[in-house]
């Protein structure tokens, strides 16, 4: 079954998604360690959004909140919301028509996210960009 949503997505878009959809699936988990009070630092949009607009530029990194309470990243290509970790939700990513009569351009809202300036975030997301980069050339060598 092909979803109607479909008629509103060109090939530019789904080739993006699609690679995005690949590499986020083939990734291996990525051990971060701990921060300064002992508490695992876990992978997160965040890092992930970066990691992907690092390979895929033509996506732009957005920080904000979902549902106005969530602190988040997602991209945006067009006029579209790619989620590559979705809050609450396993799964993922998830391709959004983000036009105005379109719910899904009220529930993200771009804002201050003050994740990004932790501590621990510059090298947690260095080592997060690392492993995108890393698995894309696997990918991209088969």
């Amino acid at each position: 079954m092909t979803p109607y949503m479909m008629r509103y997505v060109d090939q530019e878009t789904n080739v993006l998604f699609t690679a995005m959809c690949r590499l986020i699936s083939a990734m291996p988990d990525v051990e971060l360690g701990q921060d300064a009070l002992g508490e695992t630092i876990l992978v997160s949009c965040h890092m992930l959004c970066r990691g992907l607009a690092a390979i895929y530029p033509e996506a732009e990194v957005r920080d904000g909140q979902f549902m106005g309470k969530y602190d988040h990243s997602w991209l945006t290509f067009m006029d579209f919301i790619i989620d590559p970790y979705p809050v609450a939700m396993l799964g993922g990513p998830v391709l959004l028509h983000a036009v105005n009569l379109a719910p899904w351009s009220r529930l993200y809202s771009p804002g201050d996210v003050p994740a990004v300036r932790y501590p621990h975030f510059p090298a947690a997301c260095a080592k997060v960009m690392e492993a995108v980069r890393e698995t894309h050339l696997h990918l991209c060598r088969r």
